[in-house]
C-alpha cells in the first residue's frame, strides 16, 4: 500500500492504511482485489495527498451498493464489487450465465449464518450442456481478473484432461459473496433450487461410490423429483452433471424391468390360478356326474328289487290258486269216480264244506 505510492510521490494517510488492512484480512489471493481498491482511490488523491476520506466516499460514490447492504459497507466491499460487476457485464451472455452458476456451486450456505466459500473441482462445476470451450473462457477469464484462484494443475500446460478436471477452484474472496450485489441476487433466485441439485448430486456420487450398478438407484418418488426438476428452469439455468442423467435412465430401467417381472409372475399367478379353478370345476362335475349316475343306479336297483318282489308275490299267489285248484279237482274226480252220493255224515259234510272253501278262494284269487 505505502511503498508504491511514496515510489510517485504520494503520500497515504495512516489512518487510511490501517483500515485498508483491517478490511482486506489475511486471505490468500487478496492483492489483486487490493489493488483494484487502490486504483479507485488514486483517482482521488488531493495534492499528492490520499486521506481515509476519499476511502470512505467511495460508498457515496456507489449508491445503489450502499442501498444494497444493511449495514455501512466498507470502500474495499465496494471496489470488490464494483470490479466484479464490471468483469462480468464484459462477458457474453453465454458466458455470464456460466459465471454465476460457477460463483453459485462454490458457496457454502449459510444456515442462519453468513455465506461463506466451498472449493470445488472444476470437473463438479462443468454441466453436461455446457460448451466446453465456452467453460473453459469462463473459467480462465474470472481467473485472470482475480475472482477465482485455480489449483496448481491448472496452470501446468502439460496437464492431461483428467488433472485439468481435478483442478480445485475457489472463491478468491468472501467478500465477493457478502459485497457484490448481482451474487447477491442471483443467490437469492437460486438457493433453494441448487440446494435441490446438491441433494440430488449426492444420490449421484452414492450411487457413483456403490460402483455405478444396481445398488443407490432412485427409486419412483425419487425418479418422478429429479425428472420434475429436470425439466424445470431450475435445470437449465444451474445445470447438472451426465452422472445425474445416467443415474436417472438406471434407475428408470430398472424399476420397469422389475415392474414387467411383477406383472409377469402376476400373470403366472393368474394362469396358475385360472388352471386349478378350471380343475376344481372339472373335478366338481365328475364328482355330480357320478354322484348322478349313482343315484341312478340306485334308482334302478330299487326299481329291479320292486319288480322281482312283485313277481316272487304273484308267482306265490298264482302257485297257491293252482294248488288250490288241483285240490278241488282231485277231490271232485275222487269222489265222483267212486260214485259218492251225499251223507249226512259229519265228516262227508266237513269234506265238502272244504272243498266249497277252496272253491270260494280260487275265485278270489282269479279276481
Amino acid at each position: 500500500i505505502v511503498k508504491p505510492a511514496e515510489d510517485v510521490g504520494v503520500y497515504i494517510e495512516n489512518s487510511l492504511v490501517e483500515r485498508l488492512v483491517a478490511d482486506v484480512g489475511k486471505e490468500p489471493g487478496i492483492l489483486p482485489l487490493l489493488q483494484k481498491t487502490m486504483v479507485l482511490l488514486w483517482e482521488k488523491i488531493e495534492r499528492r495527498f490520499l486521506p481515509l476520506k476519499a476511502y470512505q466516499t467511495l460508498v457515496l460514490a456507489h449508491p445503489a451498493y450502499k442501498n444494497f447492504y444493511s449495514s455501512q459497507p466498507t470502500g474495499f466491499q465496494v471496489a470488490i464489487a464494483n470490479h466484479a460487476e464490471h468483469v462480468w457485464r464484459n462477458l457474453p451472455q453465454a458466458h455470464q450465465q456460466i459465471a454465476l452458476r460457477i460463483f453459485l456451486r462454490l458457496i457454502q450456505f449459510g444456515q442462519g449464518r453468513a455465506h461463506t466459500r466451498r472449493q470445488q473441482l472444476i470437473y463438479n462445476l462443468i454441466s453436461v450442456n455446457d460448451d466446453p470451450r465456452i467453460f473453459k473462457e469462463t473459467i480462465e477469464n474470472l481467473a485472470k481478473n482475480r475472482l477465482l484462484t485455480l489449483g496448481v494443475a491448472y496452470k501446468n500446460t502439460k496437464s492431461s484432461e483428467r488433472e485439468y478436471f481435478s483442478t480445485n477452484v475457489d472463491i478468491a474472496h468472501e467478500a465477493l459473496i457478502t459485497s457484490w450485489p448481482t451474487l447477491q441476487a442471483w443467490i437469492e433466485k437460486r438457493q433453494e433450487a441448487e440446494q435441490t441439485r446438491r441433494r440430488l448430486m449426492l444420490k449421484v456420487e452414492e450411487w457413483e461410490r456403490l460402483g455405478r450398478g444396481n445398488w443407490g438407484l432412485l427409486d419412483e418418488v425419487e425418479l418422478v423429483e429429479i425428472r420434475h426438476w429436470l425439466d424445470s428452469c431450475d435445470a437449465s439455468d444451474l445445470g447438472y452433471s451426465e452422472a445425474l442423467f445416467e443415474l436417472v435412465e438406471v434407475s428408470d430401467r430398472i424399476i420397469q424391468e422389475a415392474k414387467d417381472k411383477e406383472e409377469q409372475t402376476i400373470e403366472r399367478e393368474f394362469q396358475l390360478l385360472h388352471k386349478r379353478i378350471y380343475s376344481d370345476r372339472i373335478i366338481q362335475e365328475a364328482k355330480e356326474q357320478e354322484e348322478e349316475t349313482i343315484e341312478q343306479e340306485f334308482q334302478l336297483l330299487h326299481k329291479r328289487i320292486y319288480q322281482e318282489h312283485k313277481i316272487r308275490r304273484i308267482i306265490s299267489i298264482a302257485a297257491l290258486s293252482t294248488a288250490a285248484t288241483l285240490l278241488t279237482v282231485t277231490i271232485t274226480l275222487l269222489f265222483g269216480g267212486l260214485g259218492w252220493q251225499h251223507q249226512s255224515e259229519p265228516q262227508t259234510d266237513e269234506l265238502y264244506q272244504f272243498s266249497l272253501t277252496q272253491t270260494a278262494f280260487k275265485k278270489h284269487t282269479q279276481s
